[in-house]
């Protein structure tokens, strides 16, 4: 018998988890014995939330199951489990338990696509036809851009991966947007859809628009997205267009140095002309 703790998890890199329970299974547990659980969180690993309220002991059977959905999501548990005996004799024995968590789900590329700031009118790529979604290589004359995320979920839905047992509320995505040639730190330059100044237009569908931006040159802009709720949980990031350019700015006005008609002729007395610029 005794107080077990030190027992910690991890959430994939980035993401934030909402906890659940915990379920156990053990030995039979002989008269005078118990067994209960606490936790607490960390989003570093180092700075610990307090424990949570001990969950009711329990004094017989095989298996159990406490819920710890009052801690907050974050990015470590621990766990500490309490092996209790009140004779000094008789010794639970516990077998296994499990963490059970909601995450949610990476944004998919096929689900992301950027506009202009009309919010209808997909950039164009260097071949001058849409840059559909999920694709780089994005241009535009403007310096704003409306980036729109889709299909985002908690949990899959489908088998072996179910909907989230703590629903979402205002699910909605979050970018990472820098200069290409700028690595990614998860800390600058964070844009959220319902953040002050931008759009909001739905719990599930997403559009953050972003102001502000310079013709930077070089390899113009990369962005990465992932998806958060108002139930603090976070997916992992999610790198547009396999983290290739994802659009260029260019203001740059043409120069013009020949302006003909119709091939170099002087006049015309057709109303229909063909201009030569070059």
């Amino acid at each position: 018998p005794g107080v077990v703790s030190g027992l910690k998890m991890q959430a994939s890199i980035g993401q934030k988890y909402k906890w659940s329970s915990i379920s156990w299974n053990s030995a039979a547990l002989p008269a005078n014995t118990s067994i209960s659980f606490q936790g607490r969180t960390s989003d570093d690993g180092s700075s610990w939330s307090g424990w949570s309220t001990a969950s009711t002991p329990q004094t017989s059977g095989t298996s159990g199951s406490q819920s710890i959905s009052n801690l907050s999501s974050s990015q470590w548990l621990e766990v500490q489990m309490n092996l209790a005996s009140s004779d000094g004799i008789s010794t639970p024995t516990l077998n296994d338990f499990t963490i059970n968590y909601d995450t949610l789900e990476n944004p998919v590329n096929s689900n992301i696509a950027m506009y202009k700031s009309d919010g209808s009118t997909l950039l164009k790529n260097s071949s001058g036809v849409d840059a559909t979604a999920g694709s780089g290589d994005g241009w535009t004359n403007e310096t704003a851009v409306k980036i729109n995320v889709t299909g985002l979920t908690c949990g899959g839905g489908a088998s072996g991966n179910p909907a989230c047992v703590t629903g979402s509320t205002n699910l909605r995505p979050q970018i990472e947007l820098k200069p290409k040639d700028t690595a990614f730190d998860g800390l600058t330059n964070l844009y959220q859809d319902g953040q002050a100044g931008q759009d909001q237009d739905s719990t599930i569908n997403g559009t953050v628009y972003i102001t502000g931006l310079t013709t930077i040159g070089g390899n113009g802009y990369h962005f990465r997205v992932r998806s958060t709720d108002d139930q603090s949980r976070v997916s992992g990031w999610t790198n547009y267009a396999s983290d290739a350019t994802a659009f260029t700015i260019e203001q740059t006005p043409p120069t013009i140095s020949s302006f003909t008609i119709n091939s170099g002729a002087a006049y015309t007395s057709n109303q229909n002309v063909t201009l030569n610029i070059s």
